[in-house]
């Protein structure tokens, strides 16, 4: 039976949870961090299943045999990397959205598919070989909110197709392939009024991300917000009517 170890956050965290106890492995230990950005942590799921709760540090002295990282938010070190098989689920494609806020960029770039990958980790941040990958329409109302909805059924039914070819060691894999980008959590949300009017209304939409502070332009030095609900834009002639804004 193979012993893995997980360092899990938000619903699609609690999902993946759910799943694992109805398999044929041992859970030696679960980290999740503090509430961060989008993601909750899955500290109750945890309690009301009954697992090993362990910091990262103690998950490492147990040495399983995979650790699985879910939406995870930490960089993983050599000292977790030389002890077991590392898989990431990264909400982004890559090697296109490395890093972070990848739902957002991939609407700010006016990219048609949104792509979800599993991967292995090496001592690079988000550079190991793909293992599967699953892609999305993004839809012209697409919000970053909306699209991360949608995007963590299709992950996590990504992750149960791929478990058992992983646990047995089957799972194929290759390189990324493409021009690789990089991206930080730092969001600039400042709307330039000025600039095209599908720029504007893609940065608005992929800002739109309850309860997190979204899009915003300036009048007189103070921030004036907007989101989807102040947004009237016509896609077939490329116009956009901003509520509020003169």
């Amino acid at each position: 039976m193979k012993r893995i170890a997980l360092g899990v956050m938000g619903e699609l965290g609690d999902m993946v949870l759910d799943f694992l106890v109805k398999q044929d492995v041992e859970i030696v230990g679960v980290d999740t961090r503090v509430d961060r950005e989008c993601h909750k942590n899955c500290g109750s799921k945890i309690k009301e299943l009954g697992l090993p709760a362990k910091s990262y540090e103690q998950i490492v002295a147990l040495k399983p045999d995979i650790f699985f990282s879910i939406y995870y938010l930490k960089i993983i070190g050599k000292e977790l990397l030389d002890a077991c098989l590392v898989v990431n689920l990264h909400s982004s494609g890559l090697p296109k959205y490395r890093g972070r806020n990848g739902f957002a960029h991939s609407i700010q770039n006016n990219d048609l598919m949104h792509t979800v990958t599993l991967h292995l980790v090496d001592e690079g941040i988000d550079t190991g070989d793909i293992i599967a990958e699953r892609n999305e329409l993004i839809s012209i109302s697409d919000t970053s909110k909306t699209l991360y909805d949608r995007m963590q059924f299709i992950a996590y039914k990504m992750f149960i197709e791929e478990f058992p070819k992983i646990i047995d060691g089957n799972y194929e894999r290759r390189n990324q392939t493409g021009e690789p980008r990089y991206y930080g959590k730092n969001l600039d949300k400042l709307v330039d009024l000025k600039s095209n009017p599908l720029d504007i209304y893609n940065k608005i939409r992929s800002l739109d991300f309850p309860p997190y502070e979204p899009a915003y332009y300036l009048e007189n030095e103070q921030k004036k917000y907007i989101t989807m609900k102040d947004v009237d834009y016509d896609i077939y002639t490329n116009t956009i009517r901003l509520r509020g804004v003169s």
